[in-house]
């Protein structure tokens, strides 16, 4: 394993070899499982790999570390690289969403709900987006863009299950 930084460093010092850098991470976070900088420098490593679920199930752990630290800024940034590298992740923008709301910055923590819906909508998952619409708008009740949004994921779920009854009907018939 690469020596360990300077003093006050915590984290391996990198070798400029991505293998050696990353497996030299996982043996470190095998002993010291809440270091989120060391999660987020795997992430970053996993990616470099074209690991993407690990990357970004490494960036996800990091945000969760800094955040129970109480480092939401930290959190933050960690998230805003993940949806740099991952701009379809809706999970990363929703944890964007409720940590710029700690943080007072409402209307950007509506941005992010509001991304995290349509990035559900572009994958089919409109009743992930419902819930995630919901969930601003217990903290928004007065946003229309969050309402205007929400009642049309609700008519197209309508209109889909109205399409499988027809459906349905016609093949019993």
């Amino acid at each position: 394993m690469p020596r360990v930084g300077p003093e006050g460093s915590e984290l391996p010092i990198e070798t400029g070899q991505p293998g050696v850098d990353r497996e030299a991470l996982i043996q470190f976070l095998a002993e010291r499982p809440d270091c989120a900088a060391a999660w987020r420098r795997l992430g970053e490593c996993e990616f470099r790999f074209g690991h993407r679920i690990a990357g970004i199930g490494a960036f996800e752990r990091a945000a969760v570390e800094y955040a129970q630290r109480g480092a939401t800024l930290r959190a933050v940034d960690t998230l805003k690289r993940l949806v740099l590298v991952a701009p379809d992740h809706a999970p990363a923008y929703v944890g964007l969403g409720n940590s710029v709301v700690a943080l007072g910055l409402d209307e950007d923590a509506q941005r992010f709900f509001e991304r995290a819906a349509r990035v559900y909508l572009a994958a089919g998952n409109s009743d992930r987006a419902a819930d995630v619409l919901r969930h601003a708008l217990d903290l928004w009740p007065e946003s229309a863009v969050l309402s205007q949004l929400l009642a049309g994921v609700l008519a197209s779920v309508d209109a889909r299950i109205d399409e499988i009854s027809g459906a349905f009907a016609d093949s019993v018939r």
